[in-house]
């Protein structure tokens, strides 16, 4: 019945790992095609202005703004606020009369009363030189580009910078006073791509654009500044036609006719990306999730091994069985195998607590999870070369062992795990998984199932003829003589036990009180 529960448990395993490898390889697919819009055509102008009215609105705006405002390639003007301002004059009842020049001179052109309404007036300009902002029809965000990472502002600030004329925002970063200014974002990218400059300020949606229709490779985006909001501007003391402007625009936020040409033509079309692009710009996830992918395949091979390693010591327990003769003729043969059985197993809880919490930290902290990724391959390599050692090892390679453990652990318990180490004594030997299995128990049996969490003491003490090592916890404890009276064998501690008499005549004694706590000592007799 034993043998047949336990490989149910390990099929469970196998098919939960699996399942595993599939889903994470149908999120690199998903990515893949989500990111890269294999499916979003290039998006085209669809509300025109009815210009059948008697009032006429002059609407001025920049040329070199995609996707908000540019010329298309039959001539017509195309863009988010194209369409967003023949839909406000429609819904004015106005004829509109759109021109499309530079920044510079779109904003002139309202200030001196050529033009009355301009296009993509910043949100958060607090020099906006004699012009208002209605409410705001897009949301986009000012990011810098360049051709190497940057660590912070100050970063900038010793760099070339350059900035489109008109564009006050980056002042609250000092950068202003020397930036270089285009008229242009296509002039700044250009001067970027030839090195003039050192980082380039833009709006992130159009900087994109740009940089898809130029093929500029190898320009990044390396910090991002702030969020900023786009509408409608109009002169100073224009009451009467900004209260205007806004009331549309409050009933186009409300009927979601706005959100309806953010996603057209930001989110959908600007922020797709060629599967280069997308191998690029996510590197980070499809690097974790292949290492997890790999890491489970492992898991599904120690798993394999653990089963393989289960039989063979399922069938030497059967041949034991038949002859008490034969049991003492080969004792040291078997404590070998047994040695080497038990230093392949990699707890299955434990496998699928550290996989679970990596794959949570892929989804918040990809930083973070690369480092969880290799820890836990380095706790694998050490248990998996385990294997093959069946010699004594230094305490000191076995607390390395315990320590990369339980900064796994910490991961998943957080500040519900707490660690003491204790050390005056660290120049000897010991079997190895001596010590890691007990302080493992202690974790999942001790604290594991206590709800507060708790504290494990690791202690090393030379006592003259022996070297002692005592794992305490404070978590549930157990009723020792329960335990001595429930009939289980329990495996894990009589491996330990055993490990610890054949290889070198050590002892191991267990003092546990119900939810008080438990000590494991370990004693480790010295070499005379």
């Amino acid at each position: 019945m034993h043998s047949s529960a336990f490989s149910k448990r390990q099929f469970l395993q196998l098919y939960l790992l699996s399942i595993l490898i599939v889903v994470l390889l149908a999120a690199q697919i998903g990515n893949a095609v989500v990111q890269g819009g294999w499916f979003a055509g290039v998006p085209e102008v669809k509300i025109v202005a009815d210009n059948s009215y008697e009032r006429t609105l002059r609407v001025v705006g920049d040329i070199d703004f995609a996707p908000y405002s540019s010329v298309a390639d039959n001539g017509s003007y195309t863009g988010h606020d194209i369409e967003c301002i023949n839909e406000v004059a429609n819904r004015l009842g106005v004829n509109v009369e759109i021109h499309l020049t530079t920044w510079t001179k779109a904003t002139e052109a309202v200030k001196n009363g050529s033009a009355d309404i301009v296009m993509g007036l910043e949100s958060i300009s607090n020099r906006n030189d004699g012009l208002m902002i209605t409410s705001i029809v897009a949301d986009d965000a000012f990011v810098v580009y360049g051709k190497a990472p940057i660590s912070g502002v100050d970063d900038l600030k010793r760099g070339r910078v350059a900035i489109l004329n008109g564009n006050t925002e980056v002042d609250i970063y000092g950068i202003e006073e020397d930036a270089v200014r285009y008229d242009t974002y296509s002039e700044e990218l250009e001067a970027l791509e030839a090195g003039e400059i050192d980082y380039a300020v833009m709006r992130a949606s159009v900087a994109k654009m740009l940089i898809q229709q130029e093929g500029y490779t190898d320009l990044l985006q390396v910090f991002a500044m702030m969020d900023s909001g786009l509408g409608l501007g109009v002169r100073e003391g224009e009451k009467e036609l900004a209260a205007e402007l806004d009331g549309v625009i409050r009933e186009m936020q409300l009927d979601g006719t706005l959100s309806s040409l953010q996603r057209k033509w930001l989110t959908t079309y600007v922020f797709t990306r060629s599967l280069p692009e997308v191998l690029h710009e996510s590197s980070t996830f499809y690097l974790v999730t292949t290492c997890v992918i790999l890491l489970s395949a492992a898991g599904i091979g120690a798993l394999i091994q653990r089963e393989r390693a289960a039989a063979r010591e399922a069938q030497a327990e059967r041949e034991l069985a038949l002859s008490q003769a034969a049991l003492a003729i080969k004792e040291t043969e078997l404590a070998d195998e047994r040695a080497r059985i038990i230093l392949s197993q990699i707890q299955p809880h434990f496998l699928f607590n550290a996989l679970g919490t990596i794959g949570q930290l892929c989804r918040k902290d990809s930083e973070q999870a690369a480092i969880a990724i290799d820890t836990f391959a380095r706790y694998l390599r050490t248990n998996l070369e385990s294997m093959e050692d069946v010699r004594m090892v230094p305490f000191t390679k076995e607390l390395q062992h315990i320590k990369t453990y339980l900064w796994l652990e910490k991961m998943r318990f957080g500040k519900d795990l707490k660690v003491v180490y204790d050390m005056t004594c660290e120049n000897f030997y010991l079997p190895p998984l001596t010590v890691q299995p007990i302080v493992e128990n202690a974790v999942k049996h001790g604290l594991g199932q206590k709800e507060e969490g708790g504290t494990v003491t690791i202690r090393s003490r030379d006592l003259g003829s022996v070297c002692q090592v005592q794992i305490e916890d404070d978590g549930v404890g157990f009723d020792e003589k329960a335990v001595l009276e429930d009939g289980r064998i329990h495996i894990g501690i009589e491996n330990v036990r055993r490990r610890l008499l054949f290889m070198c005549s050590g002892s191991l004694i267990i003092e546990s009180r119900a939810n008080k706590g438990t000590v494991v000592t370990i004693c480790i007799p010295k070499d005379e």
